[in-house]
């Protein structure tokens, strides 16, 4: 089967595009909430952890879906060789490029803004309370208000985490397609997807998957993300051209955001503090556990029938934006935590200085994309070859 078999999906072409994207409108937010990131800003607003938990939610799960599509796309148009080539070029490469680049420097800017935070705020935790002294690593403050009686396990009432938390965070083909394609596939991969999501949240309560801060994630994370991976090596195979996967998202995309979002957040971290009046403790801990697997999957699939109604055909601002989105994503970290560092005291709103950071951020990276990456070695790493337009 040649390479010619298979129609470019502009649909998810986009929607990958802007899950890469997303990254940066969940990172820029961070420096506005009570979250275990190296920037804290002066002005701090609760809407940006709600954003936060919206896109976290969602977002890894929707990207590992969409490879999996990709990747049995690749395979079954080029073979297994080909596949594994392009993954060796596409992947491991600017993976291992990023291992001796883009750590680095996040882990110098991240250095850089926890110290100057340090210098700024060790007077003031002192006299704070014993979160806010073990979220600035201020150790004299902690022991001080250890021997005040303070409790080293008690629960920030602004964040949910307790102190050390703080610390330590610095077959048939028919059946196939029935399967994936009916909505009965919700009664499948919300229960399977609950026994690693069952494994998450047991350190700090969040909402959404678990992080892994290494190289190599934990099994039940692992495990987590192979779900979304497999279902969408299965739906290639299905071949779904009239969208039936994300036929109601109308109905989906509300019914996620403003109905499961909340009760999932709710019953997670008590955002809203009406938890304890439904249920005790336990019954909570398994209607978060249900939630937020559910919440995962109806995103994922009014995503993809949302971008399948907008992106129908194709479209050279959004393949732009497509081809960019791998660039921006590999790099924007380090330049959002220096954005957020530059912008931290400023006596702005919140808003105005998270639209700063993610327009500064993303404008300088398509800049630097352009002139310095597109047509360049690198760019034909990320995105294979492309051609400079002649005047």
């Amino acid at each position: 089967m040649n390479r010619g078999s298979y129609p470019r999906r502009y649909d998810l072409d986009a929607l990958r595009a802007a899950a890469m994207l997303l990254g940066i409108a969940l990172h820029a937010g961070l420096s506005f909430t009570p979250f275990p990131w190296p920037v804290q800003d002066a002005q701090q607003s609760g809407f940006f952890g709600l954003l936060f938990a919206a896109i976290h939610g969602f977002r890894m799960p929707v990207f590992f879906v969409l490879s999996g599509f990709f990747t049995a796309m690749l395979w079954r148009g080029r073979g297994l060789k080909s596949l594994l080539s392009h993954r060796f070029r596409r992947a491991l490469l600017p993976f291992l490029l990023g291992l001796v680049t883009i750590v680095p420097a996040v882990n110098w800017i991240s250095g850089w803004a926890i110290a100057s935070a340090f210098e700024a705020n060790a007077a003031k935790a002192a006299e704070d309370s014993i979160w806010s002294a073990a979220k600035n690593g201020h150790l004299a403050a902690m022991e001080r208000h250890l021997k005040n009686g303070a409790d080293i396990n008690g629960i920030d009432p602004a964040s949910g985490q307790a102190p050390l938390v703080w610390a330590a965070l610095l077959g048939r083909v028919e059946a196939v397609d029935w399967l994936i394609l009916s909505p009965v596939r919700l009664l499948y991969l919300i229960p399977l997807t609950m026994l690693p999501q069952s494994l998450m949240g047991l350190v700090a309560s969040g909402f959404g998957p678990d992080t892994s801060s290494g190289l190599l994630p934990m099994p039940h994370i692992l495990l987590y993300y192979a779900l979304f991976f497999a279902f969408g090596t299965l739906y290639f195979d299905c071949d779904d051209p009239d969208g039936r996967v994300g036929k109601c998202w109308g109905l989906a995309l509300p019914l996620g955001l403003l109905i499961v979002f909340p009760l999932g957040l709710e019953f997670s971290t008590g955002a809203f503090g009406f938890r304890q009046e439904i249920f005790d403790p336990a019954m909570a801990r398994a209607a978060a556990v249900a939630l937020q697997a559910t919440y995962a999957w109806t995103m994922t699939f009014a995503c993809m029938g949302l971008f399948r109604k907008l992106c129908v055909r194709e479209n050279k601002t959004i393949r732009y934006l497509s081809d960019s989105s791998y660039w921006l994503y590999a790099t924007h970290v380090p330049l959002v935590i220096g954005a957020q560092l530059a912008v931290r005291d400023w006596s702005l709103s919140p808003a105005v200085k998270y639209f700063l950071v993610v327009l500064a951020v993303t404008g300088l990276l398509l800049l630097i994309y352009q002139f310095l990456v597109r047509y360049t070695w690198l760019g034909k790493l990320l995105n294979g070859p492309r051609v400079r337009p002649t005047s």
